[in-house]
């Protein structure tokens, strides 16, 4: 897909992140605290870790508009665009493509604490994207060439591409909840509790 503006973005990370709740409704504290091996993350903990991670990009992307903004105004120049820098057209699907080749381990400071309801992890969620929602108008205005963070597996991205990279990791992580959902185990959960 090439995003050709902030509202494409915005239409693509909300359709997965409905995808997502839809995913997750419902979930009984026995579905919640399913863990099919001692040595992977329950599905409460996917979540809170998808929540976690939606908020250090938010945290990230205000960062760096803030950077833009303290650069914009230390300029002495004007740009003759009245403030108005669009969005350069790009693609993600490279690094779409390399994520499905290679796994990834999440940093430490993204690991799930565990014993957080998944109710909290999705009001946190909802919670940043909201604040997101707020940051449109800089995003959509502000000069955000030359801005860049470095991603653990990617390398630098800008703050469009870190937008994007909110829905490919709840898409990343959707497909490791229909995993955990689809095992006999998780569904004899849900027989056991109707």
């Amino acid at each position: 897909m090439i995003y050709h503006s902030v509202a494409d973005i915005f239409d693509s990370i909300n359709e997965t992140r409905v995808r997502f709740y839809e995913r997750v409704a419902g979930l009984q504290p026995a579905q919640e605290n399913f863990r099919p091996t001692p040595d992977t993350w329950s599905v409460g903990e996917l979540i809170e870790h998808v929540s976690h991670v939606d908020h250090q990009i938010v945290q990230l992307v205000s960062k760096m508009l803030a950077k833009a903004g303290e650069r914009a105004s230390s300029s002495s120049s004007s740009d003759g665009n009245g403030g108005n820098h669009p969005m350069t057209p790009f693609s993600f699907d490279d690094y779409i493509e390399r994520g499905r080749s290679e796994k990834y381990q999440a940093p430490e400071r993204a690991h799930p604490r565990g014993g957080v309801p998944v109710a909290d992890s999705l009001a946190r969620m909802r919670e940043t994207r909201e604040r997101l929602r707020g940051m449109i108008p800089l995003l959509d205005s502000a000069d955000l060439s030359g801005i860049s963070y470095p991603h653990p597996a990617f390398g630098p991205l800008d703050p469009y591409q870190w937008l994007v990279l909110i829905g490919v990791h709840d898409e990343r992580h959707l497909l490791q909840l229909d995993a955990l959902m689809q095992m006999p185990e998780f569904k004899s959960l849900d027989s056991e509790l109707n």
